[in-house]
């Protein structure tokens, strides 16, 4: 039975054996085929026997191909020696492996690296029967090795200080090796980029460059480098002979240069503006490989480095001629500003800098105008011209403002212009009826005159450089001179300002000194008067009224001069309340009239039918249009006609005084607001020759304005007043109530240090019925006060000893001084001296000279 299932038993082992060994064959193949690794069995002598997918991926060659061929075949010419030299030592048994780099020659002819581990398969005798290659790519690794070194060199010669030449054909000699299938240029261009001016290469022939040179680089450009340049993109042409975008000349060009196909890399500057082109060229028809237009990419880095070294070098070099230029310049600038320092009148002024404008920028041609009128027309202050316009030396025609500067003085601005940016301005030939006469111009540079108090008084403009255009630097210069100049003219005119004010002043005074004398001496007369006429009441009751009108007068006067002290100063206070205008009108009429009627003047007095309403301080209101009656009044010869008018038109509120008098030259007419000016200064009419600035600032503190109009002397003046007005239903129309106050007889506590100022007040406040008493400082104040016990202290503030704020202080401490009336009577009448009071504990401010009415309803509201 056993021998029966012997052979079945072997047969099934035999079979399983075979099976087993196919699948770990087919297992093994598969992972020789599978492995990223490349690899190869030959035979001793090279022939290929089995190789991998891998390896036929890095060779570019299929396994059929290989079979027939050998290790040698697709070995790199160069390396075929060192490979053979390093097998015959395996073979020979020197080493056990050995491992190699070196290149293959792929089927489409290009060098592959590969880094090789080789070893030899032994039979069962322990012979060598095979050789087994693994094989690794290495080739970006090896590339990237051979671009830094390239980068190297070509950096060192860069840092080393060679010549732009130099460094630009070593960038082509990198490129070929690289790529020794390509040739490599680089066409540098223009600092305008606009041409190209220069090329470098070591592979192509020197007339390929000198051909280009002066070439376009615009949206129109012939050829793929022009065209890299101005799009700041690559660009390939793979067939130069059929490519229909190329301008014949350039296809020309190349085809007799041996170059079928390119490749352009736009070399970027600093700013990251194209500065060249990198220019890969290919002796046929095809399409740059990922490997050259990565050298292309290196070699536009390298190229820019070299380019923007050169450059650096160049500015460096520059900058130094134009600092030694700069210095000169800055010290010939400081000597001017000295000198315009010590100038007086805009005119001398930019005659002084328009010669060394141009001496400075170095021009044939510079004027300074002055402009003259709103049109910004301008009238020809200095000219300075060199012999190249010699006959244009006597052309002196006034601009209308139409030219090609009236850009610069609208926009306050410089403006610089070449040439043909100059030809294309729509202004450029802006010269009125003269523009044949002009003296041509070759470029503009030109700086506004503007000064921070004279505005825009004027320019400098140069024309007709010696060597090539204005430039950033020109202009610069330019505007420091133009604001040397407004600075010097400023100062000018401040000190022309300070020297009238100054005149003003000193008129003033003399005029204040008149005017308080005009009233203190019938005040005098009228007190003689009253000593020698005391049994004559007629003659007493003329002085009387005489003294109480000189008082009012100096009263005025003084007003007036606090009033526009407070104005400048912020520090008036306007009591707003609706009113109706024509009540105004009618309140300053009345101020105003015996004035008139005493200068026997005609008043018409025209009044809108409609009913006006501002909202105003009723007070202050009429005060301004009472000054400007009164200044009708004084300036209209005798006999003479006012016009006061009140009209709306388009929602303002408009007040007319119109007169025939004297009226205002034009030169004074911008003045006459001003602080301290007399119309007519050859006549004194009275006043200190501030009512009309008085007018302005209370005007202006209302939300309105005045202006002042007059057709020239002689012919009378108007002044019109603008007040926004309100709408009548805006306005309560309910009517006023009228309150009067009469005062009691009190008890009186007088206190001054002025002895004759408390003991007339006591008289007079006796003689209306009151009981009173005088101290004549702080401590008697205190004293007779606590004996007298008075309803109301008149105090003055500015006493020896103790001040009346003290005083006052110390009164309300009093049980009985705190329900006591407390009035402050003094010459300091500011808002601030009203503030101390109040927190003093003052119940009232009454500033001297006080009037009678005045104080009489104070006393009546206790």
């Amino acid at each position: 039975m056993n021998s029966d299932r012997g052979p079945e038993v072997t047969t099934l082992v035999g079979t399983g054996l075979t099976e087993a060994l196919r699948a770990s064959e087919e297992r093994l193949a598969a992972v020789f085929n599978s492995t990223a690794v490349g690899v190869a069995l030959t035979a001793l002598e090279g022939r290929f026997v089995q190789v991998n997918d891998s390896f036929c991926r890095i060779t570019g060659y299929s396994r059929e191909e290989l079979a027939e061929m050998d290790r040698g075949a697709i070995t790199h010419p160069d390396d075929r020696a060192r490979s053979l030299a390093s097998m015959e030592t395996l073979t020979a048994g020197q080493v056990a492996n050995f491992d190699i780099e070196k290149r293959y020659i792929r089927k489409d002819g290009t060098p592959v690296w590969v880094q090789n581990s080789v070893s030899l398969v032994r039979d069962g005798a322990g012979q060598p029967e095979r050789v087994v290659v693994l094989c690794r790519d290495v080739t970006k690794r090896k590339r990237a090795e051979a671009v830094l070194l390239e980068q190297k060199n070509i950096l060192e010669l860069v840092a080393g200080g060679k010549s732009l030449q130099e460094c630009l054909t070593a960038v082509t000699a990198a490129v070929a090796r690289l790529q020794p299938r390509a040739r490599a240029a680089v066409l540098l261009a223009d600092e305008t980029r606009s041409r190209f001016k220069s090329a470098f290469s070591q592979d192509v022939a020197p007339s390929f460059g000198q051909s280009l040179e002066g070439a376009p680089i615009s949206e129109v450009a012939i050829g793929t480098c022009g065209t890299a340049v101005h799009t700041t993109e690559p660009v390939t042409c793979t067939d130069i002979a059929n490519d229909p975008r190329l301008a014949p000349n350039w296809r020309e060009l190349c085809l007799a240069h041996g170059i079928l196909a390119c490749h352009c890399e736009p070399v970027a500057g600093p700013d990251g503006l194209p500065v060249a082109s990198l220019m890969l060229c290919f002796d046929e028809a095809r399409e740059p490989t990922d490997w050259e237009r990565r050298i292309a990419g290196f070699a536009g880095q390298v190229a820019s480095i070299a380019i923007e070294r050169e450059r650096a070098a160049q500015a460096v070099w520059q900058a130094e001629q134009n600092r030694l230029d700069r210095s000169e310049q800055m010290r010939r600038l400081a000597d001017i500003a000295t000198r315009l320092g010590s100038m007086q009148g805009a005119r001398s002024i930019m005659e002084a800098v328009n010669d060394e404008a141009r001496e400075l920028i170095a021009a044939h041609l510079c004027a300074t105008c002055m402009t003259v009128n709103a049109d910004w027309a301008q009238a020809i202050v200095s000219v300075s011209l060199s012999d190249k316009y010699a006959r244009w030396r006597d052309y002196d025609a006034e601009s209308d403002g139409s030219g090609i500067c009236s850009c610069v003085r609208s926009l306050g601005r410089p403006v610089r212009l070449t040439q043909a940016e100059l030809l294309a301005h729509p202004d450029w030939k802006g010269f009125a009826a003269h523009a044949a006469e002009h003296p041509p111009l070759r470029g503009l540079l030109a700086a506004p005159l503007s000064g921070l108090r004279s505005g825009n008084v004027g320019l400098i403009q140069l024309s007709d450089k010696l060597e090539g255009d204005f430039t950033e630097d020109d202009e610069a210069v330019l505007v420091q001179l133009a604001q040397m100049a407004s600075v010097a003219i400023d100062n000018a005119a401040l000190v022309e300002e300070l020297r009238e004010a100054d005149r003003r002043k000193d008129e003033f005074l003399a005029t204040l000194a008149h005017e308080l004398r005009n009233p203190l001496a019938p005040l005098r007369n009228g007190l003689q008067v009253m000593k020698l006429a005391r049994d004559k009441p007629e003659t007493l009751e003329r002085a009387r009224s005489m003294m109480e009108r000189q008082l009012a007068q100096m009263v005025h006067l003084i007003d007036d001069l606090l009033d526009m002290s407070r104005i400048s100063r912020g520090r008036i206070d306007l009591r707003r309340e609706r009113v109706e205008l024509v009540k105004v009108v009618q309140q300053a009429v009345e101020t105003s009239r015996p004035l008139i009627e005493a200068a026997g003047h005609e008043l018409t007095i025209n009044l809108s039918p409609q009913r006006i309403f501002v909202e105003a301080d009723t007070t202050r209101l009429a005060q301004v249009v009472a000054n400007l009656l009164n200044n009708a009044a004084k300036y209209t010869e005798p006999g003479g006609h006012i016009t006061l008018e009140l009209h709306k038109h388009e929602g303002e509120a408009l007040v007319c005084v119109r007169d025939t008098g004297v009226g205002i030259s034009p030169p004074l007419l911008p003045t006459v607001f001003e602080m301290f000016t007399q119309v007519d200064r050859g006549r004194s009419q009275g006043g200190l020759g501030i009512g009309l600035s008085l007018v302005k600032g209370l005007v202006e503190m209302h939300g309105g304005s005045v202006e002042a109009r007059s057709e020239g002397e002689g012919r009378g003046s108007e002044f019109v007043i603008r007040l926004p007005a309100i709408e009548a239903d805006e306005v309560s129309l309910g009517g006023e109530e009228e309150t009067g106050a009469t005062a009691a007889a009190r008890r009186i506590l007088v206190v001054d240090d002025n002895r004759d100022a408390a003991s007339s007040l006591a008289l007079m406040l006796g003689l209306m019925g009151n009981e009173v008493r005088t101290a004549y400082d702080g401590a008697e104040a205190l004293e007779t006060a606590a004996a007298f016990l008075p309803d109301t202290v008149l105090l003055d503030i500015g006493m020896p000893r103790l001040s009346g704020y003290d005083v006052c202080r110390a009164l309300r401490q009093q049980a009985w001084g705190r329900s006591t009336q407390v009035l402050a009577l003094t010459g300091w009448g500011q808002e601030e001296d009203r503030r101390k009071s109040r927190e003093a504990g003052f119940d009232g401010h009454l500033v001297k000279p006080m009037d009678p009415q005045t104080l009489a309803e104070w006393l009546a509201k206790r």
